[in-house]
């Protein structure tokens, strides 16, 4: 995060008790849990995918911030507190998230005051085609498939549950013919699912070849161009992304929460804080916690960013929606005025601020989603695309089955951080 450089910047400007030193590194879980083996521990961690069970066993109790630092657990949304609690203990605190948007063109929505999109809604979309007078195919309302990381947060949304395997240990090397002593595990019924959604998403859709074509004679231009240019009505993007984007552009476009089972999509990018167990400078770690979960200051690092010029090319302290559900309310339409048409908080308003809980992805996660999980979804549609509803479960089935393969294939090349587990 690298973010929290401003934040350390102006705690030490500022502040006189404590020092923040901030140090960077490139897979924070899988280091801290390697951290006896090479370095010293650090006072404080900031990253994603902490809630990972092997790497969640490696941090200490949290709770005293709520006594001794008079953190109120109601100034920060009950789903995100949730996912970094094990048992009765709070081992992490929630510092961001960032769900998916549907953007849309300002000018063409007649969609005013409507925070949220339902899936059923968004496959009635994927119906919606244009062609040219030769029958080419001009426009496009949705396809899921044209971000992969849509839809893998879909297929988490349904209760997939990719995770660790809290009975694998580090440094051993798994049995690739026995699935239950794989590093990786996921539950089978919600992934399906989630393929039972896709499917019901691409049912609509033009044939694979045309699809392909038409992608093809888009040239690669962002999605958010093809919505302004009207070859599609609907793109999804994360909620960082599509506020980094210039304010001109942000200016003509719309934009709705996709929901599953009435919570938002979120996506892979979660960030939570917390201090591993026997770290040293415990106090400080706490104090600047707490520092940084105020709104004050947030407010402050608001600012320097803005004097930095960091705005820009940055969505906030922590790249993401806070975790404090007053920041969202209050700092991010000062700096980002466009936000007012359809704030955060009135998307989880009728689930009791409660955007959902984000998901304790491994920590390898963002090596297992490069080299094996994005493959798979690149071959999905082949799958799908206009399988009749008599080879619906065929179809889903042999994306399982081809999901394990790959799986076992990737298990198998012993990938770099199975090796740094030794």
């Amino acid at each position: 995060m690298p973010e929290l450089v401003i934040a350390a910047q102006l705690f030490n400007r500022t502040e006189t008790r404590y020092v923040i030193d901030v140090e960077y590194h490139e897979h924070p879980a899988l280091d801290l849990i390697n951290a006896a083996k090479s370095r010293p521990l650090p006072s404080l961690v900031a990253a994603r995918f902490l809630q990972d069970s092997i790497a969640m066993r490696t941090f200490s109790a949290i709770d005293d911030i709520f006594t001794r630092y008079y953190l109120d657990p109601n100034d920060i949304y009950p789903g995100l507190l949730a996912a970094g609690r094990e048992g009765e203990q709070q081992r992490l605190i929630p510092l961001s998230f960032d769900p998916y948007l549907l953007v849309e063109k300002k000018s063409e929505s007649t969609n005013s005051g409507m925070s949220t999109i339902r899936l059923d809604e968004l496959a009635g979309y994927a119906a919606k085609v244009e062609r040219d007078a030769r029958g080419a195919l001009v426009s496009l309302g949705f396809s899921p498939w044209w971000d992969q990381g849509f839809v893998t947060s879909l297929l988490l949304a349904h209760g997939a549950a990719f995770s660790s395997n809290p009975g694998w240990k580090p440094g051993s090397v798994p049995k690739i013919e026995d699935i239950r002593a794989w590093p990786l595990r996921w539950d089978d019924s919600g992934l399906q699912r989630g393929l039972d959604a896709l499917m019901e998403l691409s049912r609509s859709l033009p044939q694979q070849a045309e699809l392909k074509a038409f992608n093809f004679s888009q040239g690669g231009q962002p999605g958010y161009q093809r919505v302004l240019a009207g070859s599609a009505r609907l793109w999804p993007m994360k909620a960082s992304d599509f506020f980094k984007l210039p304010q001109l552009v942000r200016s003509q476009l719309a934009y709705r929460y996709p929901t599953v089972n009435e919570h938002l999509v979120l996506s892979a990018d979660s960030r939570f804080l917390g201090i591993p167990r026997n770290a040293p400078g415990r106090d400080a770690a706490l104090f600047f916690a707490r520092w940084l979960l105020s709104l004050e200051h947030q407010k402050q690092i608001w600012n320097l960013m803005q004097e930095q010029r960091l705005i820009s090319s940055h969505f906030g302290p922590f790249d993401a929606f806070g975790s404090l559900m007053q920041a969202n309310e209050a700092l991010i339409p000062e700096f980002f005025p466009s936000y007012v048409q359809n704030r955060i908080n009135a998307a989880v308003k009728s689930q009791g601020k409660y955007p959902a809980v984000p998901y304790p992805l491994p920590f390898f996660w963002e090596d297992f989603s490069r080299d094996c999980l994005e493959s798979w979804i690149q071959d999905l549609p082949e799958f799908f695309v206009h399988s009749g509803t008599e080879l619906k479960e065929e179809a889903v089935a042999k994306a399982m089955s081809a999901f394990k393969e790959g799986c076992a294939q990737y298990l198998g090349t012993m990938p770099d951080w199975m090796k740094a587990s030794f």
